[in-house]
């Protein structure tokens, strides 16, 4: 990720710890992964920083970051009673600030309510 987006490992790890990055953690061996849906044009769309923090998101809450990144790609119908399906992973509607409601609404009652 420090190659794609031209900068070092230490302004990678500020950035992490920021919440302007979304990061996930193997528990068993520490690896760390980026989702690649967060990337576009070589820089780390904005909209990662405004759901981590409107999510409430801990950067450094290994766990809660896991589950955040899990939820992004939990695949949800988003179409209307009377249309047909249109399965896609929430991520994919993270510009659309309808959709961007009810992926906040999903959080809520996955996670919020359940701490």
């Amino acid at each position: 990720l420090v190659r794609i987006l031209g900068i070092t490992k230490q302004a990678l790890s500020k950035r992490i710890q920021a919440g302007q990055i979304a990061v996930y953690t193997n528990q068993s061996n520490g690896r760390k992964y980026y989702p690649a849906f967060q990337i576009r044009d070589n820089k780390v769309r904005p909209v990662i920083a405004e759901l981590i923090s409107e999510f409430g998101v801990d950067p450094a809450d290994q766990v809660a970051m896991n589950l955040f990144v899990q939820h992004l790609i939990t695949k949800i119908d988003y179409s209307n009673p009377s249309e047909p399906e249109n399965i896609v992973e929430m991520h994919t509607l993270m510009d659309d600030p309808a959709a961007r409601r009810i992926i906040k609404r999903e959080w809520d009652n996955k996670y919020l309510h359940g701490r």
